[in-house]
């Protein structure tokens, strides 16, 4: 996945939210590279994908290409994790295992545009549970406990997922 070894750019309506998730008053993350790694499992969990926005009247919001490149393990990570658990989009099991350890170096643009879909959802559903629905920090406390509690809820798909032994696949 040579794309993320360069700046990486969010566009449109998630650049704004990217910048308002990371907003030193209001925002739960330091940096936009913690949005971009957190982003897909989130997507991925609830659910949540979200197309690319374009709005040229609102200015992209960039990682650097160093940023980039030191958490570019995290980020193959959650690329082979998503691969191998979305039988949404891949019911075959093999093809979903090939996708994860043998296409990730060269993944077909159809699988990258994916996992954009899923940082991009993550995005939204960041935005939306804690940041646009917060009017204090009171509130903001409360609207990010509440978010892990779902997410915690909504991650048992990924805990409890029968179709694949991953701790076998990660051995070999």
């Amino acid at each position: 996945m040579e794309k993320y070894n360069n700046e990486y750019f969010f566009t449109g309506i998630h650049a704004q939210k990217v910048k308002d998730l990371t907003d030193a008053d209001k925002g739960i993350f330091q940096r936009n590279v913690d949005v971009f790694l957190s982003a897909p499992l989130i997507g991925f969990v609830f659910g949540k994908k979200s197309d690319k926005n374009n709005d040229s009247t609102i200015n992209r919001v960039a990682i650097n290409a160093q940023q980039m490149i030191s958490n570019k393990k995290e980020a193959l990570f959650n690329y082979r994790l998503i691969m191998l658990l979305d039988g949404e989009n891949e019911n075959n099991e093999a093809k979903r295992i090939k996708k994860a350890f043998e296409e990730y170096f060269d993944p077909l643009e159809k699988d990258e545009n994916l996992f954009e879909s899923y940082i991009r959802g993550g995005i939204d559903i960041l935005h939306e549970r804690i940041i646009s629905s917060a009017n204090s920090s009171e509130d903001y406390i409360f609207k990010l406990y509440e978010f892990l509690s779902d997410f915690e809820k909504n991650s048992e798909k990924i805990k409890s997922y029968k179709g694949l032994d991953i701790l076998a696949l990660a051995q070999d």
